[in-house]
């Protein structure tokens, strides 16, 4: 599949999840300044749209095809501050960042075919994410900032309360009504 986003150009195959409603929302939401961190690269639609903007941006994603696809579309946009490692979330990951990004599997469901790794958030969607939210604050610098991506099928309340359990302050940026769903990006930092 291709496809072109805010003048950049995409190839995607095999069991990488294609862009969405949901990754256009993220990637049109954020700010990216200094180190970043894109968490569940997928296709490096995040990771490049924040290396317009931002001195070093790391990518990581546990599907190995993934990080294979990532690499290849930064080629193809000539992006050099910009590389992708194997990661399941944050464990092959050192370092603080200023930026961290997140369009998690956020659907309720388990063993969902080639694509679920990009989906399939667990029994009540939020599995990854609270992982997500638990470790971020890690590797954030201190005035770091965390964008999360969500849906209305989540427990929204319990997300927010996770969040602030934390410690972080957070504020919710943007959202999209779709057919079954909203979508949120949550913002949250110290």
């Amino acid at each position: 599949m291709y496809f072109g986003f805010k003048g950049q150009n995409y190839e995607v195959w095999g069991s990488v999840y294609p862009p969405g409603e949901d990754s256009y929302l993220l990637a049109e939401s954020f700010t990216a300044k200094g180190r970043v961190l894109d968490v569940g690269c997928g296709s490096g639609i995040q990771s490049l749209t924040a290396a317009k903007t931002a001195d070093y941006v790391l990518g990581i994603d546990i599907n190995p095809e993934a990080v294979e696809v990532a690499r290849h579309n930064t080629k193809l946009n000539n992006m050099n501050n910009v590389e992708f490692i194997l990661s399941d979330l944050f464990s092959h990951v050192n370092g603080k960042f200023d930026t961290i990004i997140f369009n998690p599997p956020y659907l309720p469901g388990k063993d969902g075919g080639k694509h679920a790794l990009a989906w399939d958030g667990g029994i009540d969607g939020s599995e990854v994410i609270n992982q997500f939210i638990k470790n971020s604050g890690k590797h954030l610098t201190e005035d770091g900032i965390a964008y999360l991506l969500y849906s209305s099928l989540n427990d929204s309340d319990k997300i927010l309360a996770k969040i602030s359990h934390e410690g972080f302050k957070h504020e919710i940026i943007s959202s999209k009504k779709l057919f079954l769903e909203t979508l949120y990006v949550v913002k949250f930092g110290l």
